[in-house]
């Protein structure tokens, strides 16, 4: 999300980096904070009104987490629409390609609007997202993390908030995947294909839909 959103810090040094206080872990933390916000909300509207719906483990019943959220709000969880999954990740040489290109784009001094249109969304959610034929990132949790996690499992038990799923479930666990530093160069070269293909397959799609409205 970060390379996203214009970042270029290398993978190894942003998880790194996270265990501190200046950027990127500032953001990350005031964004991921679990216990700091559940926190506020408790403070601000009581506890008996808060509630905690927890993220099922990789390997999890698909359906569980909307389960859990209708069970949170009330709503039955059958006879619903299934809808495609959206906002995947970017796989390791995807996120490589980004990187790069924000690299390049420091000078350009592109505006942040121009950005998100362009880079964000179109390239990296919609060109980039999804290659299930190329693997994600790796990530083996830090001690650091480990112990982090542990103290926010315990503030949110500790908060009196009502709890869906599971607290635990918040422990870091360990992702195969492999290191983007070690990513080959021929897939980065075809991540970068895949996102021109898909670049331009968009545009013919519009192209196409203007042809069509001229014609009316």
């Amino acid at each position: 999300e970060s390379l996203q959103n214009g970042g270029s810090v290398a993978w190894g040094d942003y998880v790194r980096l996270l265990d501190g206080k200046q950027r990127p872990a500032r953001a990350f933390w005031r964004q991921q904070g679990m216990a700091r916000i559940v926190g506020n909300w408790v403070e601000g509207v009581g506890a008996d009104r808060v509630t905690l719906v927890t993220v099922p483990r990789p390997g999890a019943p698909a359906g569980l987490l909307w389960q859990r959220f209708c069970e949170a709000v009330g709503l039955p969880a059958d006879g619903y629409a299934e809808v495609p999954r959206a906002n995947t990740s970017l796989d390791a040489a995807s996120a490589l390609v980004l990187r790069q290109l924000n690299e390049r784009l420091v000078d350009d001094e592109l505006p942040p609007r121009i950005y998100h249109k362009l880079v964000k969304f179109r390239l990296g959610k919609q060109a980039l997202a999804g290659r299930t034929d190329s693997p994600p990132i790796g990530f083996d949790p830090p001690r650091w993390l480990v112990r982090r996690s542990r103290e926010i499992v315990e503030r949110l038990a500790e908060s009196g908030a009502r709890v869906v799923g599971d607290l635990a479930e918040l422990t870091p666990v360990a992702v195969p995947g492999v290191d983007p530093e070690r990513v080959p160069e021929a897939d980065r070269l075809d991540a970068a294909v895949d996102a021109l293909r898909g670049l331009t397959l968009k545009g013919a799609k519009k192209a196409r839909r203007s042809a069509r409205d001229a014609d009316r």
